[in-house]
């Protein structure tokens, strides 16, 4: 309902990597859904949501899209040399966050995953291909710490890159707002606590 009280219908139209850098599906997107859903379910106890057959199925479309045989070749996990020319400029190989964010991911798919079903996870090796060199310093936090939110590296690991982003705040966070916040924030809320940028809403 609107602010006069009248019904307004909306409707999500699905964005099959047309309006991204070099038309490329977004697979950590689907990725974020799976982790979403999990953290829905732990948070409410309520696993009806997540046991209906159409999430089910969409569990699985995404698993049997990532774990098919070349999918590490792909440019959604693979990215090539300046293939996207913003975030991942001169980057090649596989970034950081885009393991941890599969490794959190299919963690997250196995807990909701119904047994009994034709459901199946296949083990899966992450790449230790990280490029160190022309660093964007953003994606390595960011990498870092899904890595942590995951439990992908050890409880030291983890001490140890929070004194790492401590100790080097300036390079690595400078006037960077560093927020991740459960449940949703809402209205001006979020600005206040994530740190509003106006040119990421343009």
């Amino acid at each position: 309902m609107d602010e006069k009280c009248e019904r307004v219908k909306e409707s999500l139209v699905a964005d099959y990597g047309d309006t991204t850098i070099g038309r490329v599906e977004s697979m950590d997107s689907g990725f974020w859904w799976i982790i979403l859903l999990k953290s829905y379910v732990k948070r409410t106890r309520d696993h009806s949501l997540a046991d209906m057959p159409e999430i089910q199925q969409g569990i699985n479309l995404i698993l049997n899209l990532c774990l098919s045989d070349g999918f590490d070749t792909f440019p959604s996990l693979f990215c090539a040399m300046q293939c996207c020319m913003i975030d991942r400029w001169d980057i090649y190989g596989y970034p950081i966050e885009i393991q941890a964010l599969f490794f959190f991911a299919l963690g997250s798919a196995k807990f909701m995953l119904k047994e009994g079903s034709d459901n199946k996870i296949a083990e899966y090796h992450i790449p230790l291909n990280v490029n160190p060199t022309c660093m964007d310093f953003r994606w390595f936090l960011l990498g870092n710490c899904i890595a942590i939110l995951s439990s992908l590296i050890t409880p030291q690991q983890a001490s140890t890159i929070m004194d790492l982003i401590e100790e080097c705040w300036d390079e690595l966070i400078g006037e960077m707002p560093l927020r991740m916040t459960y449940p949703a924030l809402e209205g001006n809320e979020w600005k206040i606590i994530t740190g509003y940028e106006s040119k990421n809403t343009r």
